[in-house]
């Protein structure tokens, strides 16, 4: 008999999922899974679950939102033999949720479920780390883990506003990078930087509509300098996708496989929504690393 595993994210008081745990229980047993069902409360709980179990399970149930997927990705990092995954999306934008195409609504999540199909998403590792869909800096990218769980849960999306007035100061920021990206060097001062695998970026859900998940590539992402025109002209990249004028001396868009980010500034790396690492940087794209329902 395999052996299934359901951890859900009891922070999210806004989630229903638990009242659904029933019929979740039902299908995994009609297809004969033994299963064991955790409640994480608090950061980490979700790294620490999976890292004890993850040799024990086939199959990982995770309701949660972005953060808590990264968390499971680097709980796996190491691991060869990986189990695989049905995500529910339940937090408060779900980038990741979308770029795999989990829909919103919960019978047609089970669906998903039932037909029990997978596919192979890529992860990027920068340092130490490993991350599912963006690892960034500059402007509001830091909003997702300065908002306290409590505002979330009591106001979703909207909570998130208040804090994006405390990152306005830091539009005047522009950090100086010395950029190889597979073997090409670009050289010079940048307000933000995006490493992308996802076609949603902070819930604008047609930003990279054109990108692959699967691919083996990431997109690199770098704005030179922050200002009214520019981010006029981002909000429309962001709500419509990307343009034809994408490149130009404002932007710059790379595919990449591998990348190292050098610079002598303490710059602030978020992943996925949470805190990363700081100053220089090595990414990888670690090709095919998840097996997902989608």
């Amino acid at each position: 008999m395999q052996k299934a595993m359901i951890i859900i994210n009891s922070k999210n008081k806004r989630s229903q999922f638990a009242q659904k745990l029933f019929d979740i229980c039902r299908v995994l047993a009609k297809k004969d899974y033994e299963i064991i069902v955790k409640f994480t409360k608090r950061v980490n709980d979700s790294f620490n679950i999976v890292l004890k179990y993850h040799d024990k399970i086939d199959l990982l149930v995770i309701a949660g939102g972005d953060g808590t997927m990264n968390e499971v990705v680097n709980a796996l990092k190491e691991t060869k033999n990986k189990p695989k995954i049905m995500y529910f999306p339940t937090g408060t934008v779900n980038d990741f949720g979308t770029s795999l195409k989990i829909p919103n609504n919960f019978n047609k999540q089970m669906q998903l479920l039932k037909k029990h199909e997978t596919k192979f998403v890529d992860s990027g590792k920068v340092n130490d780390y490993y991350f599912n869909y963006i690892c960034a800096f500059g402007p509001f990218t830091r909003t997702s883990y300065v908002t306290p769980h409590d505002e979330k849960n009591k106001y979703g999306k909207f909570a998130y506003y208040r804090h994006l007035v405390a990152e306005l100061p830091s539009f005047s920021q522009a950090y100086p990078l010395d950029i190889i990206v597979d073997g090409e060097h670009i050289s010079g001062t940048y307000t933000y930087a995006l490493i992308i695998n996802s076609t949603s970026v902070a819930g604008f859900k047609h930003f990279m509509k054109h990108d692959s998940i699967d691919d083996g590539y990431f997109n690199l992402v770098l704005v030179s300098k922050a200002n009214a025109k520019i981010f006029r002209k981002g909000i429309g990249h962001l709500i419509e996708g990307m343009k034809d004028d994408f490149n130009d001396e404002d932007y710059i868009l790379k595919k990449f496989k591998k990348l190292e980010i050098t610079t002598n500034s303490d710059v602030q790396w978020t992943l996925d929504g949470e805190k990363g690492p700081t100053g220089s940087i090595k990414v990888e794209v670690i090709h095919h690393n998840l097996e997902i329902m989608s």
